[in-house]
């Protein structure tokens, strides 16, 4: 059981709560970093460019989506198998999700490029394709970056999955306030390109020994796709929950999206305490549920325990 593991042990209640604080920590400071971030540019822009700014993240967060089931498939089955010691079809399974996050990546930077090479809406006027290809930049870096902390999850490595978050929103975020004045939006979009590959090569210096660094085409590949896909329909579903901005966006423009924008923003930090909870507790309940034999007695403890602390917080 959990409370019997080495005080060490990702699995220890104690590693558990700071793992647990320690993300939700990061990911308020980042979150924070953000959202001043989004105040002083809107204060400092004015609604129709921060509108602009809110309109090509559409094409970065939508993005986030390209893997597929790449990501949900790599937490089903890299946990599993780090408990079953087999480093071959461990090291086997990783090649193949470098394969489809970088493959799909790729394959939703050039349909998008081609849709606004081919097309003249909002987003093409205002950023033109340079703009977008920029962004693009950053959805194939940010998909790389998911998939190491998706290892590094795996590997209980959760103090590495906090410092990519706070080094992408810190360089970011602190470029883009500093050259807002002299740049305008596009300090928002450079910063964000720059701190991304920041976190990105801190993030590679610490998955050296656990990430492959060439991709490999296998079955995992599919297999991963396909055990990955009800929990991606899942999270693609949060595509219902912004078409809001689509909306604004189209029938109304970019100045009310600005508007729109900031109060999302502030609602959201709302659900970083369970977010953080089942971010960290996931990897765990899949380990003990193989060393558990597969038997659902072996997790319910844990998850009585998590959901009775989530119910006081």
């Amino acid at each position: 059981t959990t409370r019997g593991a080495e005080p060490d042990s990702p699995m220890h209640p104690r590693r558990f709560i700071r793992d647990s604080m320690l993300y939700a920590a990061g990911q308020y400071v980042y979150r924070v970093l953000l959202m001043a971030r989004s105040l002083v540019a809107a204060r400092v822009l004015g609604p129709q460019p921060f509108g602009d700014w809110n309109a090509i993240q559409l094409v970065m967060d939508y993005g986030l989506l390209a893997t597929g089931g790449t990501f949900q498939g790599l937490d089903q089955v890299v946990p599993p198998r780090v408990v079953d010691g087999d480093r071959a079809e461990l090291w086997r399974v990783k090649r193949a999700g470098l394969f489809n996050v970088l493959v799909l990546s790729l394959l939703y930077a050039g349909a998008t490029l081609a849709y606004f090479t081919l097309t003249h809406g909002k987003i093409e006027t205002a950023w033109g394709l340079r703009g977008i290809v920029v962004a693009l930049t950053c959805v194939v870096l940010t998909n790389l970056g998911y998939y190491h902390l998706n290892l590094l999850r795996a590997h209980g490595n959760i103090p590495g999955v906090a410092a990519w978050y706070l080094l992408q929103g810190t360089v970011g975020a602190g470029l883009a306030l500093a050259f807002l004045p002299r740049f305008g939006v596009w300090a928002l979009l450079g910063g964000w390109l720059t701190g991304t590959a920041v976190a990105s090569i801190g993030t590679l210096l610490r998955v050296r020994k656990i990430a492959p660094m060439r991709p490999a085409c296998s079955s995992e590949s599919l297999h991963l796709l396909r055990i990955g896909a009800p929990m991606y329909l899942y999270s693609a579903s949060t595509i219902l929950r912004s078409l809001d901005r689509v909306i604004n966006l189209k029938f109304v423009g970019t100045l009310e999206l600005g508007y729109y924008s900031l109060a999302v923003t502030a609602m959201t930090l709302l659900l970083y305490v369970p977010d953080s909870l089942s971010y960290v507790l996931y990897p765990q309940l899949l380990k003990l549920y193989r060393l558990g034999g597969e038997r659902p007695e072996a997790i319910r403890a844990q998850v009585e325990r998590t959901f009775r602390a989530q119910a006081v917080v």
